[in-house]
């Protein structure tokens, strides 16, 4: 079968074809649990799971919404590079006003939230709070100067990375406890990834600042 193949070649490019096989899969599930019949494969309520089984591992809402998150996070990055090119590492520390981030120090900020999404999506499993984080100048500021903005694109988008491998690995009983997913993706689990694109245009005004500064 497909799954098989799949399994043995690597191919990632059934990996589409095969989720929306799975998906399509129940609109068959009849209100008594059978399955097929007359329509079915010779005409039997017969259900081969040997595919589905193999797609267990890789399918399912925790792997839907990495997929989600990670397509949105490829985007947003395209986005970032665009805006970072040929950006010079003085234009990106340049703070259009006092206590004003730079581009780098927005960069910064993206990453705290990054690495605080790590510990948040732990504590949502876990039925613990996460708390927050101070966006404080000083500490941003410093962060800023500690990281090339090379480095510092590469650092933020290492830890997309592991936002995205954190939602795929998300624990059963986490995702089938339906109150408690809902609410996590309506609130967490796909806007932080847009959060970054809503910060672009601040970081695109601090490099057009640095621009018109003479």
């Amino acid at each position: 079968c497909m799954a098989n193949y799949r399994r043995i070649t690597g191919d990632a490019r059934l990996d589409k074809p095969l989720r929306r096989g799975v998906e399509f899969a129940p609109l068959f599930l009849h209100p008594d649990n059978s399955y097929a019949g007359e329509y079915g494969s010779r005409g039997t309520y017969h259900f081969y799971p040997h595919g589905t089984e193999l797609l267990a591992a890789g399918s399912g809402p925790a792997a839907d919404l990495a997929d989600r998150v990670a397509q949105t996070y490829a985007e947003i990055d395209a986005e970032l590079a665009e805006v970072f090119a040929e950006v010079t590492e003085e234009a990106a520390s340049f703070s259009p006003a006092p206590e004003t981030w730079s581009a780098k120090e927005t960069l910064v900020h993206l990453l705290y939230t990054e690495r605080w999404l790590h510990l948040a999506i732990s504590c949502a499993v876990s039925s613990q709070r996460a708390g927050g984080f101070a966006n404080e100048y000083k500490l941003i500021a410093a962060m800023a100067e500690a990281y090339t903005l090379k480095g510092l694109l590469e650092t933020l988008m290492q830890a997309e990375k592991v936002t995205v491998a954190s939602l795929a690995a998300l624990p059963e009983r986490f995702v089938t406890d339906k109150r408690k997913f809902v609410g996590f993706v309506s609130g967490m689990g796909q806007g932080f990834a847009q959060h970054t694109r809503s910060h672009i245009p601040q970081i695109q005004e601090a490099l057009a600042a640095y621009a018109n500064k003479s």
